[in-house]
């Protein structure tokens, strides 16, 4: 069975563990509508046994949240200072074993940083049904709201693996495509073409393209 993840991308954007805090906790609500194996959020750990005694994250309390973005705060070797210009972040595990295990990594808040950009990847649970369009729609309307990030994909990591590869041969950067859902903000739009039968949605800034394999999203 193919593994799928989804995943939004921003590049430089200063914002406050306030600002941050309120992305993620709208993000983590908006999840938790979209499926019920993407919910119950718990801190990973360095075993499944000790992640289980993790509490629960709420998404009702923003508290929790920002408890998690400040601790995932990077710092330096030497006085343990903070490195304000990596932003924040945390990682979650939805408690879950099997078919509908999730993992979920955030960093939020990076700018002028070398190398390093803001994303938001969920590793789905196998059974997340990738061929219902209502269903990707609203994942994907969960990255796009909470987070306005310059691109989102939803794809298999066998396909990414495999575009990566592509690009590399070729000695040129990565280049979006869509395998099952594809958000692009200006001017990343101008460079990509729907084919027919595509489904197209004009979100926030930018254009959300769905593979016209999909079941109606309507």
């Amino acid at each position: 069975m193919e593994s799928y993840f989804a995943a939004a991308y921003w590049s430089s954007r200063k914002e406050t563990l306030e600002e941050c805090t309120r992305r993620a906790t709208c993000f983590l609500a908006n999840l938790a509508g979209v499926s019920d194996t993407l919910r119950g959020w718990r801190e990973k750990s360095k075993s499944r046994k000790k992640a289980l005694t993790q509490k629960m994250i709420s998404i009702e309390c923003s508290d929790d949240v920002r408890v998690m973005l400040e601790k995932g705060r990077n710092r330096r070797d030497m006085d343990r200072s903070i490195i304000e210009e990596l932003g924040f972040g945390f990682g979650l595990w939805n408690g879950e074993a099997g078919s509908d295990e999730a993992g979920l990594s955030v960093r939020c808040g990076i700018y002028n940083a070398s190398g390093v950009s803001n994303a938001v990847v969920l590793n789905l649970p196998r059974s997340f049904d990738p061929a219902s369009g209502k269903t990707v729609l609203a994942l994907a309307r969960s990255f796009i709201d909470a987070w306005e990030p310059e691109s989102f994909v939803l794809t298999t990591n066998r396909r990414n693996r495999e575009e990566l590869i592509k690009a590399e041969a070729k000695g040129e950067n990565w280049q979006p495509f869509l395998d099952v859902a594809l958000y692009l903000q200006q001017p990343d739009i101008l460079s990509f073409k729907a084919e027919r039968g595509d489904l197209v949605y004009e979100l926030n800034l930018g254009r959300l393209f769905l593979s016209r394999s999909l079941s109606p999203a309507d």
